[in-house]
């Protein structure tokens, strides 16, 4: 973790799909459950990603916008993925492509710097995920206390960190 950020993410991605799973879902290990995880949106669009609240440009290093061949500009109008939840359709051509790029450019170094001006695997699924256009969703992640108020489009709430 302290070579490489947020690494571990996807490697627990790859480890499920070699043990043959098809579905999965990251969890942050402060995230509480509220509601069920939208498995059936995972399956039919191939992944299932929130939207953080920030933009990429406000949480990337200089190197990994040299890896990522992006212009301060460019990363200012992409939206930061969110990182407690994040799921993955194995087996869906674009789940696949999403882990293969999110693996790719974390072994390139993309995912590496200081937690003041980066958010390591975030800032690249953020990237990869306006590359390739995927919708992010909002509202289903409530940052808080255990007992915050939740709505009924909440998946989890983020009690720790």
């Amino acid at each position: 973790h302290q070579e490489v950020p947020y690494g571990f993410k996807v490697d627990a991605f790859l480890h499920a799909q070699e043990e043959g799973y098809e579905l999965a879902f990251w969890l942050d290990s402060s995230c509480i459950l509220v509601n069920e995880l939208p498995w059936d949106e995972l399956e039919d669009r191939g992944y299932w990603l929130h939207a953080e609240g920030w933009t990429v440009g406000q949480w990337i290093n200089e190197e990994a916008r040299g890896i990522l061949n992006l212009t301060r500009e460019q990363a200012g109008k992409m939206t930061l993925m969110e990182g407690k939840i994040i799921g993955l359709d194995l087996t869906h051509p674009i789940g696949r492509d999403f882990l293969r790029e999110w693996k790719h450019y974390r072994d390139e170094g993309a995912f590496n710097g200081s937690w003041e001006d980066h958010r390591h695997d975030i800032t690249v699924g953020g990237v990869l995920s306006h590359r390739m256009s995927l919708e992010l969703n909002h509202n289903a992640v409530v940052i808080g206390p255990p007992g915050s108020p939740t709505t009924s489009s909440t998946i989890v709430l983020a009690a720790g960190l």
